[in-house]
């Protein structure tokens, strides 16, 4: 006999990492419990809707978790917490925090990552990123390997474009120097 509340079919392996990828892609994106149960219906994706209902559980608990803890306040996940920040930027009346910031490996930035430093750069911080898209090693975490073609579209000044080819740079071309003198 089974025990009370087991169910008879066991999860299949991935079944765990699955449930939680998709969450953490959710809430990356800034989707809703509400959001991710009407995708789930619009593209007939029940396991979406699913989703939805556990996540809807989960946010509780961190709810509860924040109102009952010594060190009350928002309980929140990586993607939340860098959402958050990004919206708290796109506020004009926040300035930057820096002067300037340094993306390296932007290829393995998501999409809130790429909000983040849009919403740096929109708050007056100038950006210099770095990204090998062929070396894009997140992935199975939401990292978008076209991440600085992203941020190219999104950055509020025009962007200058150096190819680091390892060989020496010939006269005229630009360099990092020129691109962004620190």
């Amino acid at each position: 006999m089974e025990p009370r509340g087991r169910s008879r079919r066991p999860h299949p392996p991935g079944f765990r990492t699955e449930l939680r990828d998709l969450i953490t892609r959710a809430t990356a994106l800034g989707h809703t419990p509400t959001d991710l149960d009407r995708l789930g219906r619009e593209r007939y994706r029940p396991a979406w809707c699913d989703a939805a209902a556990i996540l809807r559980d989960y946010l509780g608990v961190l709810d509860l978790e924040a109102s009952a803890a010594l060190d009350a306040g928002p309980r929140l996940d990586s993607g939340g917490l860098v959402r958050r920040a990004a919206r708290l930027l796109e506020d004009p009346r926040t300035a930057a925090p820096f002067d300037h910031v340094v993306v390296d490996d932007a290829q393995d930035l998501t999409t809130a990552g790429i909000a983040l430093v849009a919403a740096l750069a929109g708050a007056g911080a100038r950006v210099l990123v770095s990204s090998c898209p062929d070396a894009a090693v997140d992935t199975f975490r939401g990292a978008l390997p076209d991440a600085a073609d992203r941020l190219r579209s999104l950055l509020p000044r025009s962007v200058a474009e150096v190819a680091l080819t390892g060989r020496a740079q010939r006269r005229g071309e630009p360099d990092l120097e020129h691109v962004l003198p620190l």
